[in-house]
């Protein structure tokens, strides 16, 4: 009887390391190829003039962005994060030389949560000219195009689709 002399404890562990090297090479690989989601922890919200006194009663420190070239038909949006920080922002402008063309403006660091950013724009009816983007500390990178909404006029957002940075799938593959 060959069965008497199988040790099963040996094949059991070899079978469960198999499993546990498998389903580790599983979470690499859904955490490495997954595209990116939706997230709600940043916000930006077109506001007028007459609120700029009022964002002291919700932000304990506001910071400005001037886009502008025309004071007449420029539109102002509020930018914050809500329970994150940011820590980096980049404003790009925009322009379209056979192919779209990003030049970086300027760089802003942490923007922390209870903070926000005024920026000064105008939104031009053809081809947008300035674009954010932005990475929280969660290791989320997104990024925003100003332009008119031509369905609603509505050009606030409460979600935008995210990727993630390098560090952030490295954590998640640490469970961390």
């Amino acid at each position: 009887m060959i069965l008497n002399n199988i040790d099963f404890t040996i094949i059991i562990d070899w079978i469960l390391r198999i499993v546990q090297i498998a389903t580790f090479i599983g979470v690499i690989i859904k955490v490495s190829f997954k595209g990116s989601g939706y997230v709600n922890n940043v916000e930006i919200q077109s506001i007028i003039p007459l609120q700029f006194d009022r964002l002291h009663d919700r932000f304990h420190f506001i910071r400005e962005f001037n886009h502008t070239s025309n004071e007449d038909s420029t539109n102002h949006f509020l930018f914050y994060p809500k329970d994150v920080d940011i820590k980096k922002i980049e404003f790009l402008s925009l322009s379209f030389e056979n192919k779209l063309v990003e030049t970086k403006l300027d760089t802003v660091e942490e923007l922390k949560n209870n903070t926000c950013l005024i920026i000064h724009t105008s939104l031009p009816g053809t081809i947008p000219n300035l674009r954010i983007r932005w990475e929280t500390s969660l290791g989320e990178i997104g990024e925003y195009t100003f332009t008119l909404n031509g369905y609603n006029g509505n050009t606030n957002i409460s979600s935008y689709k995210y990727k993630l940075t390098t560090k952030r799938k490295l954590m998640l593959v640490l469970g961390l």
